[in-house]
């Protein structure tokens, strides 16, 4: 059970951190066609790496705390959950 717990917890971090790359990549909105003004908001370098960083972070400290089964649980779901968050419609789709 703490395992699952673990994994659980790493997979929502990375969640986070992935719905956040995908909410501000301007050729991802521009695709969906998305207001401008949102897709314009908060774009920086810095930002971005810092939740790739955050992305990440979960398999480090997995790792490093030694849970490996929960590690290789992450690593398999976490592109997968990245992938899904990917194929979501922004929600202020411009619709025709």
């Amino acid at each position: 059970m703490n395992g699952l717990i673990l994994v659980l917890s790493s997979l929502g971090f990375s969640a986070a951190a992935f719905w956040y790359l995908c909410a501000t990549d301007g050729k991802r909105l521009r695709a969906w066609k998305v207001a401008r003004s949102r897709a314009t908001t908060i774009s920086l370098k810095r930002w971005r790496s810092l939740a790739w960083l955050a992305a990440l972070a979960p398999g480090i400290a997995l790792c490093t705390l030694e849970q490996y089964p929960a590690f290789i649980m992450w690593f398999a779901a976490a592109p997968i959950v990245a992938w899904w968050l990917v194929l979501c419609w922004p929600t202020d789709v411009a619709r025709k």
